[in-house]
């Protein structure tokens, strides 16, 4: 599956999923820089949970870094990773980027609350994914155990296995 990204230019956000193959990746980042509605100081939520195969060396998170990565990092930028080497691999990348405001999480609910995202954006990358479903809170609570912070309302976005 190639990477797929939303933008959201209300909340000012960029949430991507997908196959992290080198080809994927700079063909996602270069529809990405090209996207009218997209700006480099736009926060970005990278969701790998599904992803379970290292595809990219050091060299090619270097590539992508120096030369392809349209992000200004002035935004925050969260990846989400459960798998330990896919874990590890964004990490790399993260000391790559050296910057604060990039971070690397192994729940989702971290890296959202992270971003401080609102529903909206997770509900219109859901809707425009074919593959993507809206579990209610109370499941979301007992799947991916969620603070008491986090509102009852608020909808969690998973893609289906």
């Amino acid at each position: 599956m190639p990477i797929h990204h939303y933008v959201h230019p209300t909340d000012r956000v960029v949430i991507c999923f997908g196959d992290i193959s080198f080809d994927h990746v700079l063909e996602s980042l270069q529809a990405l820089g090209g996207d009218p509605s997209f700006k480099p100081g736009f926060r970005q939520l990278v969701d790998l949970w599904q992803v379970s195969k290292q595809r990219l060396r050091l060299k090619d998170l270097q590539e992508i870094q120096h030369s392809w990565d349209p992000f200004s990092n002035t935004g925050k930028r969260a990846v989400f990773a459960i798998q330990l080497p896919i874990f590890r691999l964004a990490k790399t990348y993260q000391s790559l980027v050296a910057r604060t405001e990039f971070r690397v999480f192994h729940t989702l609910t971290e890296a959202i609350s992270w971003l401080n995202l609102q529903a909206s954006p997770l509900k219109g990358c859901t809707r425009r994914s074919s593959t993507a479903r809206v579990f209610s809170t109370s499941t979301a609570a007992t799947m991916l155990k969620m603070p008491t912070l986090v509102p009852k309302n608020f909808p969690v976005a998973r893609k289906r296995t």
